[in-house]
């Protein structure tokens, strides 16, 4: 059987990221929460109208029920994933073409928010791969379900003022995020995805996403991950590495110099990841 090793990006949590890089000067974002000010007699010394402290409702002289918090106030930090249909796939550089499709139907898990970002555990059912039924090697694993290992994520600054999530193994940034076995094919997840957060940065929200998508809104043959990176000032050299070894029979034409060669038999090839990965928690605002 043929080895390929990927380099590329995951399945929404399930195929996750590497470290993070410090693309800009200003402040990391982190999660802050909406409470109820404090008061000097009968007057409140918070700066917002509104209980989301929505921006909208700001009052800079003060003398408002609400005030930002920091993260540590937050009364509950655990929330729950769900999500539809999540495609991974390849490209092949020789032809410019897609190959190696990995989906999903329906994803849940949950998760725990930290002060920068979250940690969580996330399973896929009705998973298959060149029409093969996946499921998570092991025993007693079911047909059909890809569960991933426990992963963190860190928000980073993404460029035109956007924050993303970036996310890892958590116990070893860079390593296995989920092994799975589709009747025969092998696949070995290694590495990490950047997605964008949706919402949050306006005002305190319950319910986001993390919205993972090529470039090009995946419209065209030969676009890769539309976050590469974090930051438009950190250059692809100084970027994520990201690999997906596969054990088993792909149909790919033969290798040659645009193939990364990293033993006999295995060979580099970028990889994308469209998914949204819906979260419903504690409302939280982004702030940095």
């Amino acid at each position: 059987m043929r080895r390929l090793g990927i380099v590329g990006l995951c399945l929404a949590a399930l195929f996750a990221m590497a470290a993070v890089l410090a693309g800009t000067a200003s402040a990391a974002p982190e999660f802050k929460t909406c409470v109820t000010a404090s008061k000097t007699g009968k007057t409140y010394n918070g700066h917002y109208s509104g209980k989301t402290c929505a921006n909208s409702t700001y009052v800079e002289s003060g003398g408002q029920k609400y005030e930002l918090g920091e993260f540590s106030l937050a009364k509950k930090r655990t929330f729950k994933i769900a999500g539809k249909v999540g495609k991974n796939y390849s490209l092949n550089p020789e032809t410019g073409k897609y190959v190696g499709f990995t989906t999903c139907k329906t994803e849940k898990g949950t998760g725990e928010f930290t002060a920068t970002g979250a940690t969580f555990k996330v399973s896929y059912a009705d998973c298959e791969s060149e029409k093969k039924s996946c499921k998570t090697e092991g025993p007693g694993e079911k047909k059909g379900v890809i569960s991933d290992e426990e992963l963190a994520g860190t928000m980073v600054d993404l460029p035109g003022g956007r924050i993303g999530i970036d996310i890892h193994n958590k116990a070893a940034p860079g390593s296995t995020l989920a092994q799975y076995n589709c009747e025969g094919l092998k696949v070995d997840a290694v590495g990490g995805v950047i997605g964008e957060i949706s919402g949050g940065t306006t005002e305190a929200v319950k319910k986001n996403k993390f919205v993972f998508t090529a470039n090009k809104a995946g419209s065209a043959e030969g676009s890769l991950q539309q976050w590469l990176y974090p930051s438009a000032s950190v250059s692809e050299t100084e970027g994520y590495i990201k690999t997906y070894e596969w054990f088993g029979n792909m149909k790919l034409a033969e290798p040659t110099t645009l193939f990364s060669v990293i033993d006999e038999g295995v060979y580099t090839l970028p990889s994308i990841q469209t998914s949204t990965s819906e979260t419903n928690g504690e409302a939280l605002k982004i702030v940095g």
